[in-house]
C-alpha cells in the first residue's frame, strides 16, 4: 500500500517563465517519478492533462513540486482536475510530499494542464522537467532546488503499474545546439570530449547511426527477469550492449541479455551496459522524447514488456541546469 503526501494549496503558482540559476538545479536521487502519462482533452482542444506518481524517498525532508516545463510545452499548471481542460478556469495549486511518503496527483484531485506547442496523438512521447524545493519541519526551504527530467506517453487511459522501473532514462541528442546561459565549466570530461564533434555552425551531429539509452533499471518483481531486447520507431532495431576494453580500446559489444535479480538495480551508463538503438532514422534534439519498449523474460519462459518515454538530453553535459526550459516558482 502506498503512503500518500499531504496536500498544500497555494494561492499563486503558475509554471511559466522561470529558469533555475545554474548553481541550483541538480539531480536528486531520492525522488522517483513513475507512471507518468498524459491524455488529450478533446479533438478541438490541444491541452493535455497529465498525471504522475512521485515518491519522496528522502526520510529527512519534505519536498514541494514548484515547477514543470518542457521544450514542447508553452505552459503547465498544476490544477484541480475539473478545471484542467478550461484554460479560463485553471486554479494554480501545489503539492507537498512529506518525507518518506508518495503521492499521485489524481489522488488529490489534481492534474497537470499542459499547453503544447503542437498537437499530440495517442502513443506520442514528450519530456518534462519537474522542479522541487526541499523544506524543513516549519515548511521553510532548507536547500537548493532540484530538478529531474521525465518522459511520459500520451495515452487514452492510465498505464497499469509495472514491477519494472526505468529510473531517470536518457539519451543524448544527435543534434546539439548550445543554449543561452549554458555553463560549460560544469561539463564532465567525457561530455567535453563529445564536443570535439562540434561543427562550425555550433551543431553537434552523431554520425554513427547507432545511439545509446542510459538510466537505472530496477526489478521490483518477485522473480528474476532478463532484459533481452526492445523496439522503437526511431531505430531499425534495439540491442543490449556492454562496453569492454580490449588492447586499451573501448568496444561496444552486443550481448544476448541482462539478468536482473529480485530488487536489483542495474546502472546503465556510458562506459558500461546500455541499450543500443541501431540504425537511428531521425534526428534527436534536446527536449524531444522517444518511445521505447523493452522486452523481458522470466525463468519459466514467460515474457513481459515495459513501454516508456525516454527524454532526449545529455545528463552528463547538462545536469539539467543547461536545459533552458522556462518555469515559475511560488515567489
Amino acid at each position: 500500500m502506498f503512503r500518500f503526501a499531504r496536500l498544500t494549496i497555494l494561492l499563486i503558482l503558475t509554471f511559466t517563465a522561470f529558469a533555475l540559476p545554474p548553481t541550483q538545479a541538480q539531480f536528486y536521487p531520492d525522488t522517483i517519478i513513475e507512471q507518468a502519462w498524459a491524455t488529450p482533452c478533446a479533438d478541438d482542444n490541444p491541452t493535455l492533462t497529465a498525471d504522475m506518481f512521485i515518491d519522496n524517498a528522502n526520510m529527512d525532508a519534505d519536498t514541494v513540486l514548484i515547477g514543470v516545463a518542457g521544450v514542447m510545452i508553452d505552459s503547465a499548471v498544476l490544477t484541480p482536475i475539473g478545471t484542467a481542460c478550461e484554460s479560463a478556469q485553471l486554479v494554480p495549486s501545489a503539492m507537498t510530499i512529506a518525507a518518506g511518503e508518495a503521492a499521485n496527483l489524481a489522488d488529490f484531485g489534481l492534474t497537470l494542464a499542459l499547453i503544447p506547442t503542437e498537437d499530440y496523438e495517442i502513443g506520442d512521447p514528450l519530456s518534462l522537467r519537474v522542479n522541487f524545493d526541499v523544506l524543513d519541519d516549519n515548511g521553510e526551504e532548507v536547500s537548493s532546488s532540484f530538478s529531474t527530467m521525465i518522459g511520459l506517453l500520451v495515452l487514452d487511459e492510465a498505464p497499469e503499474p509495472s514491477p519494472l522501473l526505468f529510473h531517470t532514462p536518457w539519451t543524448r541528442p544527435t543534434v546539439f545546439e548550445p543554449m543561452d546561459g549554458m555553463d560549460m565549466s560544469k561539463a564532465t570530461e567525457e561530455a567535453m570530449d563529445d564536443m570535439d564533434h562540434m561543427g562550425m555552425d555550433g551543431m553537434m551531429m552523431d554520425m554513427s547511426g547507432n545511439h545509446a539509452v542510459y538510466g537505472q533499471l530496477i526489478n521490483r518483481d518477485e522473480a528474476t527477469l532478463t532484459l533481452v531486447g526492445g523496439s522503437t520507431d526511431v531505430a531499425e532495431f534495439v540491442e543490449i550492449h556492454e562496453t569492454v576494453i580490449e588492447d586499451d580500446v573501448a568496444m561496444m559489444t552486443p550481448i544476448p541479455g541482462l539478468e536482473l535479480a529480485v530488487d536489483e538495480t542495474l546502472e546503465m551508463a556510458p562506459g558500461g551496459f546500455h541499450i543500443m538503438l541501431v540504425n537511428l532514422n531521425t534526428e534527436l534534439r534536446t527536449g524531444d522524447a522517444i518511445a521505447l519498449t523493452l522486452f523481458f523474460e522470466y525463468p519459466n519462459g514467460n515474457s513481459t514488456e515495459l513501454t516508456l518515454a525516454v527524454p532526449v538530453y545529455d545528463a552528463q553535459l547538462a545536469e539539467l541546469e543547461m536545459l533552458d526550459m522556462p518555469m515559475n516558482d511560488n515567489d
